[in-house]
């Protein structure tokens, strides 16, 4: 996976302080993943391979479907905001998006993906088959 770091997430969850509520309480809900039959989790294959790589070696009940460090960085179909966002920033940005020949093609590229992902025989066609194989399986009474 590639390196992650604080200032990839938003700035009103960022926090060194290991006691922050916030921290905790994504710990305890992380951990409770692993008792979990499976997760679901908002993207597809292509976008995020390796990091679904990574999670399926310790979780192989993983169903994707379709997901912002990605958006902007690997992706390139985004832009990325300051902390503080102000009108004539998100202006600006928009336009520069309109007129960005490499992200309309970027875009391009990754709708075709995401198309071929949804397709029936698509990676999250298959996933979603699979989780719905899954739970047809699951014990009411259990």
């Amino acid at each position: 996976m590639p390196p992650i770091s604080l200032g990839d997430t938003s700035s009103f969850v960022r926090t060194t302080d290991p006691d922050d509520f916030g921290l905790r309480f994504n710990i305890v809900e992380a951990n409770g993943c692993t008792k979990a039959g499976a997760l679901i989790l908002n993207t597809f294959d292509d976008l995020e391979a390796d990091v679904l790589a990574a999670l399926r070696a310790e979780y192989p009940r993983i169903y994707t479907y379709t997901n912002c460090k990605y958006a902007c960085e690997v992706w390139a179909v985004g832009v990325r905001l300051d902390d503080e966002v102000r009108r004539e920033q998100v202006a600006s940005h928009v336009r520069h998006a309109m007129k960005a020949k490499d992200m309309q093609e970027s875009a391009a590229g990754w709708k075709v993906k995401a198309e071929e992902a949804v397709a029936p025989g698509g990676v999250s066609w298959e996933n979603l088959r699979s989780m719905v194989r899954e739970l047809g399986s699951v014990n009411a009474e259990a």
